[in-house]
């Protein structure tokens, strides 16, 4: 609670607009019913005389701040209730209102912080009214501990911050950070740590995952001792939440004879602890701890309240490793038929091709296109099974390209050359334009593999009488290819999902546009392994462009070579080709 105590409202006086007035006191017949009123409130009620000594406290003022009746009488204020902090604002406030009637605080109701008789901070709302008699000024005020409603305030913002981060987050890894940070900071913690298991029992230990802190927290060496640490079960604070699978709350780390960072701790000034298992039903997924710079003795109702918060990152971690586990086996399931499927095709496509070759002058023209038919799918299913196998080694990290020196004009007028059938049998005028001569160290068939993909995709979407266009571009150290059209568009919900594989938006499923939905995302796999971005701009309606933005690396073998521009040249007919 350390923050939210932080945030309360000063005591400070400042000189208001105009005197309130002072009320009278109250006839001598009405004091025993005040007394029985005062008596039975649920307001710590306060009074004091014009020198701050306390003149007056009910059993509620008992409760709310720990000193009996008698031993609050003829005390002063600002040493019983009032935080050392405070102290001095609040004489110079009384002596103010003493000398001159006035009192930035009376009759409003405040907040401040107070003090309880442990040494314990808290929040409280108060009011204060100024009474007078013929012995001088009194001021009484009603005080109520606000505590459990800031704490409540905080937990509902730290649910709707860490809420919006697991929505948020594709991967655990991705969102630990984010998540000890809107917990730690929400409920005012200074530092925050993840342990997961070694293995996937813990049997081998514990090792901090993530870590976060307070930038006002020195605590770089606890860090370092928590990153480098393996705890087994049992051992430290997150062996022992391991072990027992129930929160832990340690008032001061440095007196634990079971915490092996209490160095690193003392160093960087910490304190208390929490520690909360993170479950799924029966299983223990991991632990997340707390560190406040303050000793603070264990609190239920934040225990409570945190682990409700800790519940739902267990299942989003379950949910997680779900998905991890079954995109694995996807893979798996992928390279195995994809690499089954290989050789039989291969097979098939070599006994076509022999097949036209030594019998073509016996074939009909019936057979011929029987032929041509079998010949144009079975190439197409063997780019099909290419690409899963391709995305199926990025997913596994094992894709790897060849760089040699390479530009990217020759690879553009390649891709270009080859998609102009497709483009006049569709109408489409396709043309390359703005070449620059861009050298860089790549690979020359898998960057062409990507130029061709974004042709092909270009062309199935842009209607009969549209463009598509073509250009390469220099710009020192970035090569850009950049293909665009005058197609229908991406609609703007759908642009998330372009690159994922087997992603086929809207228009691709009504007008059955052939393709699987992995074209872009093997674009995207190729052009990341080169250590370059590709981008897209979409206007519904007005077409799309995607840009290859890759690295020029200059080649040992090959010095520098003056930048030459190549402008647009017709082509004989139709699509113009440069």
């Amino acid at each position: 609670m350390a923050s939210v105590l932080r945030r309360s409202r000063r005591y400070e006086p400042t000189t208001p607009k105009e005197t309130p007035p002072i009320a009278p006191p109250p006839r001598d017949g009405a004091r025993e019913r005040t007394r029985e009123i005062l008596e039975t409130a649920q307001d710590a009620f306060i009074s004091i005389d014009d020198h701050g000594l306390i003149t007056d406290w009910n059993p509620q003022a008992e409760v709310t701040f720990g000193w009996s009746r008698q031993e609050a009488i003829g005390r002063e204020l600002a040493a019983t209730i009032v935080p050392e902090a405070y102290r001095e604002a609040h004489r110079q406030g009384l002596e103010r209102f003493r000398d001159t009637g006035e009192g930035s605080v009376l009759d409003q109701r405040l907040e401040l912080t107070a003090i309880h008789r442990g040494g314990r901070e808290f929040p409280v709302e108060f009011t204060i009214s100024a009474l007078r008699s013929n012995e001088g000024y009194w001021c009484h005020a009603f005080l109520r501990d606000i505590s459990e409603r800031r704490l409540a305030e905080s937990y509902m913002k730290t649910q709707h911050e860490a809420t919006r981060v697991l929505a948020e987050s594709a991967s655990v890894a991705e969102a630990m950070p984010a998540l000890l940070e809107a917990i730690g900071a929400g409920m005012g913690w200074s530092v925050g740590a993840l342990w997961a298991p070694v293995d996937g029992d813990g049997a081998k230990g514990l090792r901090c995952s993530s870590f976060w802190h307070d930038p006002e927290t020195p605590a770089a060496e606890f860090a370092k001792a928590s990153m480098e640490m393996t705890l087994m079960p049992g051992v430290g604070l997150p062996g022992r939440v391991w072990l027992r699978r129930e929160p832990a709350w340690l008032p001061d780390v440095l007196v634990d004879p079971n915490f092996p960072r209490a160095d690193a701790a003392a160093a960087s000034g910490l304190h208390a602890a929490v520690c909360l298992p993170i479950r799924h039903g029966d299983e223990m997924l991991a632990v997340m701890e707390f560190f406040s710079e303050e000793l603070r003795p264990p609190d239920r109702a934040l225990v409570e309240m945190v682990d409700a918060l800790i519940g739902q990152i267990g299942q989003f971690m379950q949910r997680k490793r779900a998905e991890d586990e079954a995109d694995r086996l996807k893979a798996e399931f992928f390279a195995l038929v994809s690499h089954e499927l290989r050789t039989p095709l291969t097979s098939i496509i070599g006994y076509l091709d022999l097949l036209v070759e030594t019998e073509e002058k016996v074939l009909t023209g019936r057979g011929r296109q029987y032929l041509d038919v079998l010949s144009r799918n079975t190439v197409r299913l063997d780019k099909l099974v290419a690409d899963l196998l391709l995305l199926t080694q990025v997913e596994a990290g094992t894709f790897t390209v060849e760089p040699a020196e390479v530009e990217l004009g020759s690879i553009a007028r390649n891709s270009v050359e080859s998609a102009l059938p497709a483009a006049v049998e569709r109408g489409i005028e396709l043309r390359l334009l703005s070449v620059d001569t861009a050298d860089c160290a790549g690979d020359a068939t898998r960057l062409g593999q990507a130029v061709d993909n974004l042709i092909s995709n270009a062309l199935k979407f842009t209607d009969a009488g549209g463009q598509v266009d073509v250009r390469v571009r220099n710009l020192g150290d970035e090569g850009i290819i950049e293909v665009a059209d005058t197609g229908a568009g991406i609609p703007a919900e759908e642009r998330d999902q372009l690159f994922d594989r087997f992603s086929r938006g809207t228009r691709a499923k009504l007008q059955e546009v052939q393709g699987a939905g992995l074209g872009l995302a093997i674009a995207k796999a190729v052009i990341e392994a080169h250590g370059g971005a590709i981008e897209v701009t979409s206007e519904e309606g007005a077409g799309t462009s995607f840009r290859l933005r890759l690295p020029l690396r200059a080649m040992a073998s090959r010095q520098p070579q003056p930048r030459r521009q190549r402008h647009d040249q017709p082509a004989p007919a139709g699509p113009q080709v440069v």
